[in-house]
């Protein structure tokens, strides 16, 4: 609540920017002039984290099981088993997490109480116990910032198992969190997709319709649901109607996987509305743009075989980390 050694100030103020890196290198540094004191073990538990956080396996389950072997306070050792488990949890070795989070006892730091349910939740859906994931759904805040993504991969889950009815429910679940936020706007976006997939699996064409149309138009969703739309309206014979999400398809960009099929897609649906020269003409624009297309790319391979890649990494480096552009994808 209070910072009372001015170094674990200065590893906060960069733990909290999410920049850990920096948090290291400033733990270091007050490690260097004395260690920080009157906080006890946390500063070492925000260390452990930190180092999951950046990547640093080893250097974190060393902390942990050190914090674990050498204290007596059960909000410490809480913190350092759950920590533990997060970490296997994330290598994959889901039964190990779930031995090492069952250690954890009595009260849970508040802090770390959403999280807690939150793994606890996905170790249970990776190992399939479905309905103990669901209880622990139940005690989710309905603000927690993680209740959306539990209720999408517990739907997700439910749904590989055809339990359509219960996957549909959690799905719609994690929908109703749309804040306007991108993240949980993507977040909807996918679960809208995944409900629109299994009422398609179900036979459902009116109810996967909607779910689609629910879809952002422009969103990292949007291409795929256009072809999805697409699709639905040809499979229940209604030709015409397809033109229209397929028509806004045709206009993106030939990168996207979603427009090369459509593109392909629109004459087939001429094809079958009986206007052979209509769908003529679209396969013929479908094989030039594939044309121009591969053009393009092979321009872009000659360009990249003189290139140093190293030196557009450094220059590309914002969209890399951001992941916002082709180059960072």
């Amino acid at each position: 609540h209070e910072v009372k050694d001015l170094k674990y100030g200065a590893v906060l103020f960069e733990f909290y920017q999410q920049k850990y890196f920096e948090t290291l290198v400033e733990y270091e540094y007050a490690h260097e002039r004395g260690g920080i004191q009157q906080h006890g073990d946390y500063p070492e538990l925000l260390k452990g984290g930190v180092s999951l956080s950046y990547g640093l396996d080893e250097q974190a389950q060393n902390i942990f099981s050190e914090l674990i072997a050498e204290n007596s306070d059960e909000a410490v050792q809480n913190r350092a088993w759950y920590f533990l488990a997060k970490m296997l949890y994330l290598r994959g070795d889901i039964e190990r997490a779930a031995v090492t989070l069952s250690n954890v006892h009595g009260t849970i730091p508040r802090k770390i109480d959403q999280e807690y349910l939150y793994l606890a939740a996905l170790i249970n859906i990776k190992l399939g116990h479905f309905d103990e994931a669901g209880k622990i759904s139940l005690k989710f805040n309905r603000k927690s910032p993680y209740a959306p993504f539990l209720y999408f991969n517990l739907g997700v889950a439910l749904g590989k198992q055809k339990a359509y009815e219960q996957a549909i429910k959690a799905l719609k679940k994690s929908a109703s969190y749309a804040d306007g936020s991108s993240e949980l706007e993507r977040v909807a976006d996918r679960s809208q997709m995944a409900i629109a997939y299994l009422y398609a699996v179900s036979h459902d064409a009116r109810k996967a319709n909607a779910s689609i149309n629910q879809v952002s138009s422009s969103g990292v969703f949007s291409n795929r649901a256009l072809l999805g739309a697409g699709w639905s309206f040809v499979n229940s014979g209604a030709y015409r109607e397809a033109l229209a999400p397929l028509g806004v398809l045709e206009q993106r960009s030939m990168a996207i996987p979603e427009v090369q099929e459509a593109v392909l897609l629109v004459p087939h649906v001429y094809e079958k509305m009986n206007l052979p020269g209509r769908a003529a003409e679209g396969f013929i624009s479908a094989g030039d743009r594939y044309e121009a297309t591969l053009d393009q790319l092979e321009t872009a391979k000659e360009a990249l075989k003189g290139a140093d890649v190293l030196e557009l990494f450094v220059s590309n480096l914002d969209d890399v980390l951001g992941e916002s552009d082709w180059f960072g994808t």
